[in-house]
């Protein structure tokens, strides 16, 4: 998964769209069970000629029962906290805390980029709207949704085929890569040299294969709504407090704006591939794409999208719920 180009398209256009007017929880059962082994003092009912010790099998056999469904439970469980490490594992390997926290970042940034721009407005409101932003843009929040959904995704034999591919060499590799680019420092040093990286025609050939695979240019701009929505509603909440903006309308002011922004997404997309994987050999890279065309890596960067979309709806709608709170 491309962490990195979530992080570095989200705050790109926040200072103009701004200005523009108008690892987990384990289940555990503790489970006590007393028996009064009544069976053998019972007295034999005249009525039942029963054998006296079928009668006492009888009786012994619903606490067999209850015991077998009380082991199938305990084992039940004991395979699901298996799981769960297994997918925390997965996760720590393709680099999603880190990543995830980055993004949240970002995110943070972003406003802070906004507030900037709404010069002489109340300083002491706009540090306690930054301070509801960082009350609600959470990573952890957005972290359980992407594991949540990874869990219902990836049946068993899938996890185990992508835990054996990012802990592989290249794996191991291409993380450490994504991980590296999503740092400030390589940021700019992408924007430097930005013209030649994206001159590049072979490197290019491939970004595009690579966004037809993740459709990372159109979950960006579904970030780029979110971050427009959110720095609009910034600004104006700091302009007119005791006129909340209405997040509908500021959603239909994202419409006519859609085009240029998709092309631009698109651009800092491929440019944050070129970027990312720009010292992988080709055949490295080749194979890298090969592996992200498997129906398990495909369904791994679906549920990660979804759970990442569900994870920042759920902050961003934390955040607008605080501001309309002040």
């Amino acid at each position: 998964m491309c962490w990195i180009s979530l992080v570095t398209t989200c705050t790109s256009w926040i200072v103009p769209l701004a200005s523009c007017p108008g690892r987990w929880p384990s289940m555990m059962i503790c489970c006590t069970l007393q028996t009064n082994r009544i069976a053998n003092k019972l007295p034999c009912d005249r009525h039942d000629l029963r054998p006296a010790n079928t009668k006492r099998k009888r009786m012994k056999q619903p606490w067999f029962w209850v015991w077998g469904l009380m082991l199938a439970l305990l084992a039940g469980h004991a395979l699901a906290d298996e799981r769960d490490d297994k997918i925390a594992r997965l996760l720590n390997l393709a680099g999603a805390e880190e990543l995830i926290s980055g993004l949240a970042d970002s995110v943070i940034a972003g406003l802070e980029q906004a507030q900037q721009s709404a010069q002489g407005e109340d300083a002491e409101r706009g540090e306690v709207m930054l301070h509801v932003a960082k009350e609600s843009f959470l990573p952890e929040v957005i972290y359980q949704q992407v594991f949540e959904a990874v869990s219902v995704a990836l049946q068993d034999d899938q996890l185990e085929t992508l835990l054996l591919w990012y802990q592989s060499p290249l794996g191991k590799r291409i993380t450490e890569m994504e991980v590296e680019a999503a740092s400030p420092a390589s940021g700019q040093a992408m924007m430097q040299n930005a013209t030649a990286l994206l001159s590049n025609q072979p490197m290019m050939e491939k970004a595009a294969q690579f966004d037809a695979l993740l459709h990372l240019t159109d979950y960006n701009m579904a970030l780029q709504k979110r971050m427009f929505i959110a720095a609009q509603l910034h600004v104006r909440t700091l302009h007119n407090p005791d006129q909340p903006a209405d997040s509908r309308e500021l959603a239909a002011l994202f419409e006519p704006r859609r085009a240029m922004f998709t092309e631009q997404t698109r651009n800092m997309v491929m440019l944050s591939f070129a970027h990312t994987y720009r010292e992988l050999p080709p055949e490295k890279l080749e194979s890298y794409l090969d592996f992200l065309s498997t129906p398990s890596a495909r369904q791994f960067n679906e549920a990660t999208r979804m759970g990442l979309e569900a994870g920042l709806d759920l902050v961003f709608e934390d955040y607008i719920a605080g501001l309309a709170e002040l």
